[in-house]
């Protein structure tokens, strides 16, 4: 297979195929399986231009070994090799042939499954472990755009059968990575409006009509625009023509007895009660032939074709359950229902079932008159059904009957109908999953599903477990849940399964995690019992991984062995940290019951091991919390098996975690290693009680972020405030779309699922107000931390910012609103928001000014966390680095990057001063460090390296730079190749130069420089942004002249001109930046109306001038007239006279 890492199997065993370059080799093949490859092509596939002596003999070498591993599928021809396989065996052509053939196919849902399955094959980016230079670069090209035709082409049938609202997620997704890609966003704009989000479908074809502009400087093609014409129409062809499907049903809806007690009980019990619930009614189900279409809040719907099966499966779902004190309540309507093409089940019936089981008792069964009619109507003999008497169900005023199933063996009689409870909530269609592909369902259980998913941004394969929204919106879930998630993505060990990934909306909570394709430890037990050898193999894995997560302060508290993953050679990695929990923490589980677990799960594995040395270890550790922490435990197990740790340990040296962070701020998972700024987070809690609004505002490198996250954020939780510890706590990055960033923000937090976020907070000034109370849990207190808020004033546009503000200012002062806001703004900025005067107002009152801590403070925030972690400083190193760092303005990011270096390099618990000298101390450990990794890459990876850190940077007029985040995939478009990229970012990351995030819309990758103070302190970076100030203003001058050409419809009136163009211009043919194609047409518009003008104005003035010659030479005519007249009159004249006196002469 190719479309990932290059791989070869026979009957699912994997073959080898040698190093990189006989990998090499073998993908040149594959590329053009069928046909011949000269030596030569392939000699300079894989050594390129510089190809060594005896290249041509390597070449021969390279293909024996892999005929000697493949057989004979390789053949020599005349002058090279040819790959004789089949097409089937070619995971590449196989996926070529499945396109092809769906674009052949009329059945849209036929095509789509074949479009899916041939999706499928895909494991990561194609070739992605060789290189094969312009050949195999082709090749990439060619199948990554075929890909993206297959996907359009599966999405156009998914619209076809009417699965709109399950692609919205989808094509979020694809239109933010792929933005050059209309037909993706054509596809978009189409599900929004057919799903009722016109308004939405419209501003999506806004954003791609300006990116277009901007970036290529062409406006959409004429289908987009023609989209738009008819979205603003609402044309009704535009509309999906084919209805829901009509058909007999029964639904049965169950639910737990009360909700209120159940949302009390604790995280074990309710585990337990769902776990025995769910299984029981799934059996159920699956025995009476029904279909559980859908699971909302803690009810689940199930359909059955007729009310036999439905009543038959409640029976015997109440009699299994029997046993516990948690009963169901249960009720059964019948009639017709509606399929829609998205698989929901909806009508009459499903909504009288989700009435009618609010008004049960735990283990009652209720009927309505339809159930009850269609019972007595089968016929079917056994059943004893009771009448309640007339009830007003649905609250309409109307009384109708209400029947009661007799369950046998269990209660009968029940309290009269309840009334307290509201009905249940109706089941919706579900959302796809942003920037992820879901494959097959790999495991179910009562929280959740895992599927298999395919992750197209980063090209890998995942797991995805999505735990169901009825435990994912429960307020204390939400509370606790990224916070969770969070501790379990910072454990880092070869042998746990990472998380990647992590975010909660109103449909569920999700978790994205390394794919492991070996199966589980459960599976590998049911197989047959393990060794001592593969028994201590498995501890070998896994024992310091729960070490390792023991030091991190996170206890496990479900090891198992279907929480045990392997691998396809057999390694084990532990998993499904779940529900772990921060031993800090009040909750049950602790260090010594994760050892004890660990040893059961041995001695399952184990079965009666005949060494009676382990035999004894494990009686005495499966049964007794003997074992302190997992060390001793693997110590006490070498001893029974009889080996020993080879190594030994370094004496005086103790591993723990490092409890400095770098350049990154402090979050709320350090508030442990948080010192110094006791004082300030006092006075952040007292004004947040008596304000709505709080702006925590100092200098860059202040620490304002850790301020807030670190110290406020903790405190809260505890309950500083008097029910603080109750509210829901989101945040948000302002951007260039707020508005965007903040419906984000919100639906980490939200249990309802809103049409469109959006377009509720832009409606007006009390969206945010408004969204709040409509879309959380009903009377929370949501504090929303907007951090860099300065952002606002860099990176949105001008009418973003205006109605932003405007938005914030009315929910503040808005009374009845229980929104409360914190934000954190460099102090340089701080002007900016108050020119808004209702804005500006709140600020005067509840502004925290953070200053440079005083010299105890700083002698905390130097020694605490080490101290925290059992690390000591040599006499007199804390008050040298304090010295260092005292009259250093902004050095705090500075002194924490140098600690952590410090700690990172040290040899034992012993901090010394001879160590942090040679780091560079705190003023040079930054630029020391940045310098080193640049050296250290190649020259195609410094070249990467100046490209990467210039995009991350914007240059202001007032000298005020920032830093910028950008998508990963804006990176790969520079124009390096992958693995120079990823080398990069590694190396910077590595070592916390640069940090990396998800983006909330496509969840794909983010990258961004971990502090400010890298722009000043890496003298390298700041030559960098000094020699290309000029043209980083004069490009961002530029950008905005070509914004505001646009936005008046490129009228000649905000072309340049004169000196202004002659400036750009003169820049253009300069600098080393390069210009979009929106930007050239600007110059080049400009250009050529500047020269019109100078045409009209010459043409002009000959014109003039050459007026002025012909009015001169017809007043000469008329002068020359004039006279040639004159003399004319006067010899008439003189004529007259003479006849006149020769007449007088004549009398």
């Amino acid at each position: 297979g190719v479309l990932g890492p290059v791989e070869v199997s026979e009957a699912r065993r994997p073959l080898s195929v040698g190093g990189p370059k006989q990998r090499t080799v073998l993908a040149l093949l594959i590329a053009r399986a069928g046909s011949a490859v000269s030596t030569d092509a392939l000699v300079d596939g894989v050594y390129g231009d510089e190809s060594p002596d005896g290249a041509r003999r390597s070449i021969q070498t390279y293909v024996s070994n892999l005929r000697g591993e493949l057989g004979n599928v390789i053949e020599a021809t005349g002058s090279g090799y040819v790959l004789g396989a089949d097409r089937s065996e070619i995971d590449a052509l196989r996926f070529e042939d499945a396109v092809s053939e769906a674009a052949g196919v009329d059945d849209p849902e036929s095509a789509s499954e074949v479009l899916r399955e041939a999706l499928a094959l895909w494991r990561g980016h194609p070739y992605a472990d060789v290189d094969g230079l312009f050949e195999l670069t082709a090749e990439r090209t060619r199948l990554t755009e075929l890909r993206m035709s297959a996907i359009e082409l599966r999405v156009d049938n998914d619209l076809e059968r009417g699965h709109h609202r399950q692609l919205i997620a989808e094509l979020d997704s694809l239109t933010q990575e792929h933005p050059l890609r209309e037909r993706f966003r054509a596809q978009q704009m189409l599900a929004l409006y057919r799903c009722g989000r016109q308004a939405e479908a419209l501003r999506a074809y806004e954003k791609t009509r300006n990116y277009l502009v901007d970036e290529m400087g062409l406006d959409p093609s004429p289908d987009l625009r023609d989209l738009e014409q008819l979205i603003l129409d609402q044309d009704p062809a535009l509309m999906f023509e084919t209805g829901p499907t009509v058909r007999h049903a029964s639904i049965l809806v169950a639910d737990v007895a009360d909700p209120r007690i159940f949302s009390t009980l604790a995280p074990t019990e309710r585990y337990n009660i769902i776990t025995h619930q769910s299984d029981a009614i799934r059996e159920a189900s699956e025995e009476h032939e029904g279909d559980l279409f859908a699971h909302r809040g803690s009810a689940i719907y199930l359909s059955f074709e007729d009310v036999e099966h439905a009543v038959s499966a409640a029976i015997a779902t109440q009699q299994a359950l029997s046993d516990i004190d948690q009963m169901m309540r249960m009720a059964i309507s019948a009639g017709e229902v509606e399929v829609t093409q998205d698989e929901t089940v909806q009508g009459p019936p499903v909504t009288r079932a989700a009435q009618l089981v609010a008004r049960a008792h735990g283990g009652q069964v209720l009927l309505s008159t339809e159930a009850n009619q269609a019972l007595a109507e089968s016929g079917a003999p056994g059943w004893v059904v009771r009448s309640l008497g007339q009830h007003d169900v649905d609250g309409s005023g109307e009384a109708r009957p209400v029947y009661q199933l007799m369950v046998e063996g269990l209660d009968r009689v029940f309290p009269p109908l309840r009334t307290e409870l509201l009905p249940l909530p109706l089941p919706i269609a579900t959302r796809g999953l942003p920037g992820y592909e879901l494959r097959e369902q790999v495991g179910t259980g009562a929280f959740g599903v895992v599927h298999r998913a395919y992750q197209p941004s980063v090209g890998r394969e995942v797991a995805v477990k999505i735990i169901r929204p009825e435990y994912a919106n429960d307020p204390q879930f939400i509370r606790r849940f990224e916070i969770e998630a969070q501790l379990v993505a910072r454990l880092e060990h070869p042998h746990i399964v990472p998380l990647h990934d992590y975010w909660r909306n109103p449909d569920g909570a999700y978790l994205v995690l390394r794919w492991l394709s070996g199966g589980t430890l459960k599976d590998a037990i049911a197989a047959g019992r393990l060794t001592i050898d593969e028994a201590h193999g498995l501890l070998g894995d896994i024992g310091p991984a729960l070490a390792c997560a023991h030091r991190r302060g996170v206890v496990h508290r479900d090891i198992k062995p279907s929480n045990v993953l392997l691998d396809d050679e057999g390694g084990a990695y532990l998993t499904d940290f779940g529900i772990a929990s921060n031993t800090s923490l009040q909750g049950v589980g602790s260090v010594a019951q994760d050892v004890q677990a660990l040893a059961v799960v041995l001695a399952q594995c184990l079965g009666d091991p005949d060494e009676q040395a382990v035999a004894e270890l494990l009686a005495t550790a499966t049964t007794t919390e003997s074992f302190a922490d997992v060390r001793s435990f693997i110590a006490a197990w070498e001893e029974a098996v009889g080996t020993g740790d080879s190594t030994s340990q370094v004496v005086g040296y103790t591993p723990t975690r490092n409890p400095y962070k770098g350049l990154a701020a402090f979050g709320e998972l350090d508030s442990a290693d948080f010192h110094g700024r006791d004082t300030e987070i006092e006075e952040i809690i007292a004004t947040l009680a008596a304000h709505p609004m709080v702006a925590v505002v100092g200098p860059s490198g202040i620490g304002k972020s850790s301020v807030v996250r670190a110290g406020m954020i903790p405190a809260l939780r505890s309950g500083a405030i008097p029910g603080s510890d109750q509210w829901l706590i989101t945040d948000m990055l302002p951007g260039t779309y707020p508005y965007e960033e903040l419906a984000s923000a919100l639906m980490r937090v939200a249990t309802e699922t809103p049409i469109d976020l959006e377009d509720d907070l832009r409606r007006d000034a009390r969206g945010l107000a408004r969204s709040v109370k409509r879309y959380m849990p009903d009377g929370q207190t949501v504090l929303l931390v907007v951090d860099q808020f300065e952002e606002l004033f860099t990176l949105a546009s001008e009418d973003e910012r205006t109605a932003f503000l405007d938005l914030l200012a009315a929910t503040i002062s808005d009374e009845r609103s229980n929104v409360r806001i914190v934000i954190t703004m460099r102090a340089d900025f701080f002007d900016r928001p108050l020119r808004f005067a209702d804005l500006g107002d709140a600020l005067r009152a509840g502004t925290i000014l953070i200053s440079a801590p005083n010299n105890d403070n700083l002698h905390a925030i130097v020694t605490r966390p080490a101290a925290g972690v059992g690390i000591t400083f040599e006499a007199g190193l804390d008050d040298h680095i304090v010295d260092d760092v005292r009259q250093e303005p902004g050095a705090l990011p500075l002194l924490e990057f140098s600690l952590t270096e410090l700690f990172d390099q040290r040899d034992s618990d012993l901090l010394t001063l001879a160590a942090y000298e040679a780091s560079g101390g705190v003023l040079g450990a930054l630029g020391r460090r940045a310098e080193t990794i640049y050296m250290s890459l190649t020259e195609p990876g410094q070249d990467a390296a100046r490209e990467t850190f210039l995009r991350l940077v914007v240059v202001t007029e007032a000298g005020r730079d920032t830093r910028r985040r950008v998508r990963l995939t804006e990176l790969e478009r520079l124009g390096f190749a992958d693995q120079t990229l990823r080398d990069v970012l590694n190396a910077f990351g590595d070592h916390r130069l640069l940090t990396f995030d998800r983006d909330p819309i496509t969840r794909g990758p983010t990258v961004e420089v971990a502090h400010e103070a890298i722009l000043t302190r890496w003298p390298r970076l700041a030559g960098w942004i000094e020699e290309h100030r000029e043209d980083l203003l004069l490009r961002s001058r530029l950008a905005a002249a070509v914004a505001d050409w646009e936005i008046a419809d490129r009228a000649e009136a905000y072309l340049l001109t004169g000196g202004r163009l002659n400036q750009h211009e003169a820049w253009t043919a300069d600098t080393e930046l390069t210009l979009t194609s929106a930007e050239k047409e600007y110059l080049s518009t400009s250009r050529s109306a500047q020269d019109d003008r100078r045409t009209r104005r010459r043409r002009t003035r000959r014109l003039v001038m050459s007026g002025f010659g012909i009015a001169a030479a017809i007043a000469l005519v008329l002068a020359v007239a004039a006279l040639v007249a004159r003399n004319d009159a006067q010899d008439q004249a003189a004529l007259a006279e003479a006849s006149e006196q020769a007449a007088i002469e004549s009398e």
